[in-house]
């Protein structure tokens, strides 16, 4: 037995996605803050690095928030809840027409912040790069983050690629280097459940660290529909390692959940998967 394998501040390989992670690992439709800033505080985050992630994901539609009292409950919204019901439920990919939807900016070196502000909404959105100025997804995601861009010079259309189409995907998307990052996942996932972690919140940090980011790839690769996908792309076998580590790693994380739970009294704020509330 060992303990979890690090985790950075801030986990990079996380991102984002450590959140609806975290959702996930709750089975919750609702987490209130405090609950989510010490979760992340388990993987990494400072609390000032946490709170703020939450309002970074929340002012560009990822997550959305209501106050009650002096305690904030966040849940899942915009695109990000899509593709992560989808992940969870295993509902089948969406329809895709065969075009690509395309922003196209003017935002110069000067204002760097903005543009900067820009491409990471839209990343996070499903758009890629395929020349500066230029980013394209497979659906219009665009009102998930363009309102909060309204006062620069952005544009939209749509586009239909040739011949080229796979080519282009691969160099935008990075599919070669996403595979090789799914096998690697899985690889890291079957050494983990070959020698667990012991403590709870090891078994938080082993499961971020594997779950966590398979679905932060997964994420990713769900902007994308099936048939843009290679024949031997290996989603498969990572989707059945991350089953074998959610139910061996699954008990301690929840007993870590439950155990923030109660020391924080936020039991009421929670609002479960499912629930009426």
């Amino acid at each position: 037995m060992r303990s979890g394998p690090p985790v950075a501040t801030g986990d990079p390989g996380l991102g984002h996605s450590a959140v609806p992670f975290l959702f996930g690992c709750a089975d919750a439709e609702e987490l209130p803050g405090p609950l989510l800033v010490a979760l992340l505080g388990d993987l990494g985050w400072s609390p000032p690095g946490a709170r703020a992630l939450l309002r970074r994901m929340t002012r560009y539609g990822m997550l959305s928030s209501r106050r009650d009292g002096r305690i904030a409950g966040y849940r899942l919204a915009g695109l990000m809840r899509d593709r992560f019901v989808r992940h969870v439920s295993g509902a089948p990919p969406r329809d895709w027409d065969g075009r690509f939807h395309l922003l196209v900016h003017r935002i110069p070196e000067t204002r760097r912040r903005a543009r900067d502000a820009l491409l990471s909404a839209a990343d996070g959105h499903g758009y890629r790069q395929l020349r500066p100025g230029v980013l394209l997804a497979c659906w219009d995601e665009s009102d998930g983050f363009l309102p909060q861009f309204a006062d620069e010079d952005v544009i939209t259309g749509w586009l239909e690629l040739g011949a080229d189409r796979d080519a282009v995907v691969a160099r935008c998307w990075d599919l070669p280097a996403v595979a090789a990052q799914l096998t690697a996942v899985a690889d890291d996932i079957d050494r983990v459940l070959a020698d667990p972690p012991d403590s709870d919140v090891d078994c938080l940090r082993a499961l971020a660290a594997g779950m966590g980011r398979a679905l932060t790839i997964q994420l990713g690769a769900a902007a994308l529909p099936p048939q843009l996908l290679p024949d031997d792309w290996p989603g498969a076998r990572l989707g059945d390692r991350m089953g074998a580590a959610a139910g061996l790693l699954g008990p301690g994380v929840a007993r870590r959940i439950s155990r923030l739970t109660e020391e924080l009294g936020v039991a009421d704020r929670i609002v479960s998967r499912g629930s009426a509330r």
